[in-house]
């Protein structure tokens, strides 16, 4: 194509004042989730599609899985000893992975990270048939199918969660943007890149879970690691664990606040739904909700994994809203000190 046909596809340099303007730009939480709210409903189709499937699925299986954990509750002691060697064996197995990768990370890919998310997870159940062949299962009932269903929710929400992440970031970019939002090719992404975007983003979900056992490293954690499933998602040649450290800081405590709002919004309707469907008391709902999965029946589960799950979505959302502000003031700081460079070099 000669130079005359060419497009021109160059845009204007932004002015020392847009720049100023985009570096001077704070979104507070509360209107970073309405933006996330009105993304959610500009994406509806394929993201809430995508949230409907996600907990469905969690719902679905996790009952069953807390089934079986209350089956262990009845077997023999020879049969639980059975059991820890064979699952300790398997997480043995995935730890020895795991340390493998890690002499190697610099060269190996974030697929095949994949199986490490696997080792917190067979610990989980090694725990749970240690303490019925110990015979301490009796005293402890609630914990057993509790370990279960956590060993499944790690394993779902780190795999189903990356698949999850893909299409509602691909398609909230696209909105954003004022482009069209392609549910086809965005689905198409998800088999592709679903291992790669696990291993960031279940990092993630795992890190941030075992830190909530003492509370505070796992609001510190979930802070930090706000923004990994957007980095990983559109901007992969970076590490997402720590893009996401470097670009949340001096902004946790907005994320604060916007976390706070949705643990206390999608944890109450869960509560709520829970007393609606099955009634009781709001202290016994609240105990259960927190530690006890057998008090609930399967519609109560299906209900809360899909408020958790249209709630996730909103929040994901709203979280890239803050994802492309920082970005951009990044951009706009590297742009003031190249003109000013500039300035300088030409007196």
């Amino acid at each position: 194509m000669s130079e005359a046909t060419t497009p021109q596809t160059d845009t204007p340099s932004p002015s020392r004042e847009e720049l100023r303007a985009t570096l001077g730009r704070s979104t507070g939480a509360l209107a970073a989730l309405v933006e996330g709210l009105r993304l959610a409903g500009r994406t509806a189709g394929v993201g809430g599609g995508t949230a409907i499937v996600y907990a469905t699925i969690g719902a679905l299986v996790g009952w069953p899985i807390i089934e079986v954990g209350n089956n262990l509750l009845e077997i023999d002691v020879a049969a639980a000893s059975l059991g820890v060697q064979i699952s300790g064996g398997i997480a043995v197995f995935l730890a020895l992975y795991f340390g493998i990768q890690f002499t190697k990370r610099k060269t190996a890919s974030l697929a095949s990270w994949a199986p490490s998310l696997l080792v917190i997870p067979a610990a989980l159940i090694t725990v749970a048939f240690a303490m019925v062949s110990s015979g301490q299962a009796s005293g402890m009932q609630p914990f057993i199918p509790a370990l279960c269903q956590l060993a499944w929710v790690l394993v779902w929400a780190s795999f189903g969660g990356a698949a999850a992440a893909i299409v509602w970031v691909r398609a909230g970019d696209a909105a954003s943007r004022g482009e069209p939002v392609d549910a086809g090719q965005i689905l198409a992404e998800v088999p592709r890149r679903t291992l790669e975007i696990a291993a960031p983003h279940g990092a993630r979900i795992q890190i941030v879970s075992i830190g909530f056992q003492v509370i505070l490293p796992g609001i510190f954690y979930a802070l930090q690691y706000a923004f990994v499933d957007m980095v990983a998602v559109l901007d992969p040649q970076r590490s997402a664990l720590r893009r996401s450290g470097q670009l949340t800081w001096g902004m946790r405590g907005r994320l604060f606040r916007m976390f706070l709002i949705y643990w206390l919004v999608t944890g109450f309707a869960s509560l709520g739904l829970a007393m609606l469907i099955d009634g009781g008391q709001l202290s016994q709902r609240f105990t259960e909700m927190l530690m006890n999965p057998t008090g609930f029946s399967l519609p109560v589960l299906v209900a809360q994994e899909l408020m958790w799950a249209l709630g996730t979505w909103v929040l994901t959302l709203a979280l890239l809203v803050l994802y492309q502000e920082r970005e951009a003031q990044v951009r706009a700081k590297r742009a003031l000190r190249e003109l000013d460079a500039a300035d300088a070099a030409s007196e």
